[in-house]
């Protein structure tokens, strides 16, 4: 699976650009390597897949002895796909607000 982002030069004009998974997995473990830190017992993408494990909403994160198939990161990615767009969708007017 990639992930799919706008690209950082014309974020206006629309176009997409892939990056694969474990690329974006590198990125933030080593963006967060200082804070998670586990010496150099842990690659990159291991340290990006424990970030979102971790920090990014928790409560889609499977518990001790859940399968990791039930819940994780591929939930995270669709709820975050969900708010943005929510999100974007309220910026340009074409919807209301939530409880309102």
């Amino acid at each position: 699976l990639a992930a799919s982002l706008w690209t950082s030069n014309s974020p206006s004009n629309g176009q997409i650009k892939h990056i694969p998974r474990d690329a974006i997995l590198r990125f933030l473990g080593s963006k967060f390597q200082s804070v998670l830190g586990d010496g150099d017992n842990s690659s990159l993408k291991e340290l990006g897949q424990e970030l979102l494990r971790r920090y990014v909403l928790v409560h889609l994160s499977p518990k001790p002895g859940q399968p990791e198939s039930k819940f994780g990161n591929a939930a995270k990615v669709d709820l975050l796909v969900f708010m943005i767009r929510k999100l974007v969708a309220f910026a340009k007017g074409d919807i209301r607000e939530d409880n309102s």
